[in-house]
């Protein structure tokens, strides 16, 4: 006959699978609006690319383009390791 505490642990199981799920489907939307807004962000800056573009202005897209502003490093990694 099972113990008491085996039975408690099915129990908490699928609402232990429902969290990480949840968790990891919360990720993802993250992680596609950062790289959406990214994305956006690039878009707009070789569209505004021309060869009149002074210098200073070119200087801020390389460093924009650079940064990335809209990723966040963390958040990548966990969706990274959540990854199977």
């Amino acid at each position: 006959m099972p113990s008491s505490d085996s039975c408690a642990e099915k129990e908490e199981q699928p609402a232990d699978q429902l969290d990480r799920d949840s968790s990891l489907v919360m990720v993802m939307i993250l992680v596609h609006k950062m790289l959406k807004l990214d994305y956006t962000m690039q878009e707009r800056i070789v569209r505004s690319l021309s060869l009149k573009s002074s210098s200073a202005e070119l200087e801020v897209y390389g460093l924009m383009w650079d940064l990335r502003p809209y990723l966040d490093g963390d958040l990548m990694n966990l969706a990274w390791k959540s990854c199977p």
